[in-house]
């Protein structure tokens, strides 16, 4: 076996994946190696924002009645926020909530690691933190999507029921509307591409506790929502989509996925070849995504937050299935992902809310925080 097929070798089915024994000591520290050269360069490129400030005065008291606005839906992570301290500055809630990000990336490489290769966990790693998901994730530091995030990742690549229907459940607690179209988007994948009725059920119940406990707890602390998302979502009418859409289309369309449009395209080339089921689910749920993105304000914060996991689940299914068709060219896929990366890191760093804007709108760059609160000084380098 050459070099490049050694590194590049699959487990072609989930019959052949091994139990995932202790890796090595060099192992643990070459991720970590990887997660912070990561974390580091994903800093330099967004900075860290300060998009959704508000939920830290929700955070510093989120049990108190009356009449709120749409936003004090999302209980789950300014609870968290609030109970485990990390309400008092908006940097702390900032780390806090942007752990749960960076955690989902870590978690989607272990699975990606015990089912292809520590090379390809990083590989994915670097793909998800040049992703324009984890450019919102810096950029929008304190809103619910970290979270949300988390439990999509658990939802989507983890085969234990009690966990998907658990992080189901706090998913539509942390943000129902956004979490019931990602559901869909699970099943639609899962039962396409494995045939598993079991976790729709699973998944659908899940969130469907999730909601209810959600109305409960507003209910229980008298907590009224002036209007909520979906209330929100049915006041953006034709004329709206049309004046935001129409400002900048074409740029509107490219910060969905910014290069990442390369790969999404070679995925559907590839699809045909390897799996007509994956190019459906991966069709359906990057559409979901899409529609949603778009009828909303912030759009490429959405579409984001509903569709990478889908990508991601889809782009793994295909992997998988290129090392049982030895005819298919797999190196140029390859090459395709490596070109996506690489143009990705380079590309411009905007987003779509309301118009076209990019990042420094929300950017306090990481340097300037270590200044403001004396990171320095109290780690004794200066």
């Amino acid at each position: 076996m050459s070099l490049l097929q050694n590194i590049f070798a699959f487990k072609r089915n989930r019959e052949d994946i091994e139990p995932f024994s202790r890796p090595s000591v060099f192992a643990v520290l070459r991720y970590f190696v990887v997660v912070l050269s990561l974390i580091f360069g994903a800093l330099s490129l967004y900075g860290l924002g300060s998009g959704g400030s508000f939920y830290l005065y929700v955070a510093q008291d989120p049990f108190s009645p009356g009449v709120k606005p749409w936003y004090a839906e999302s209980v789950l992570h300014v609870g968290l926020t609030h109970l485990l301290g990390f309400d008092k500055t908006h940097l702390q809630m900032q780390l806090f909530v942007l752990s749960f990000g960076i955690s989902s990336v870590m978690f989607v490489g272990i699975i990606v690691w015990r089912r292809f290769s520590e090379l390809w966990a990083y590989i994915l790693m670097a793909l998800l933190f040049f992703h324009p998901l984890l450019m919102i994730l810096f950029t929008w530091s304190l809103h619910p999507d970290a979270v949300t995030v988390f439990c999509t990742a658990i939802i989507f690549f983890t085969n234990s029921y009690v966990a998907i229907f658990i992080f189901a459940l706090f998913g539509a607690m942390n943000h129902a509307s956004q979490m019931v179209i990602i559901c869909t988007s699970a099943i639609v994948c899962r039962v396409l591409l494995e045939n598993n009725y079991r976790f729709a059920l699973t998944v659908g119940l899940g969130w469907l506790a999730g909601k209810g406990l959600l109305e409960t707890y507003l209910g229980y602390h008298g907590i009224i929502i002036e209007k909520n998302r979906l209330q929100g979502l049915l006041d953006f009418d034709t004329d709206t989509f049309f004046d935001l859409f129409m400002q900048s289309p074409w740029w509107t369309l490219f910060t969905l996925h910014s290069v990442y449009w390369i790969l999404l395209f070679g995925m559907l080339v590839y699809g045909f070849w390897l799996s007509k089921r994956a190019v459906i689910a991966l069709v359906i749920s990057q559409s979901l995504a899409l529609v949603f993105g778009l009828i909303t304000y912030d759009t490429t914060r959405v579409h984001a937050v509903l569709g990478w996991a889908g990508f991601t689940y889809c782009l793994l299914y295909l992997l998988q299935r290129l090392d049982t068709k030895p005819r298919v060219p797999r190196y140029l896929f390859y090459a395709i992902i490596a070109v996506s990366i690489i143009g990705s890191i380079a590309a411009p760093k905007k987003y779509k809310f309301y118009d076209i804007k990019g990042v420094e709108k929300h950017q306090n760059h990481f340097a300037e925080i270590l200044r403001k609160y004396q990171i320095w000084e109290k780690i004794g380098l200066e």
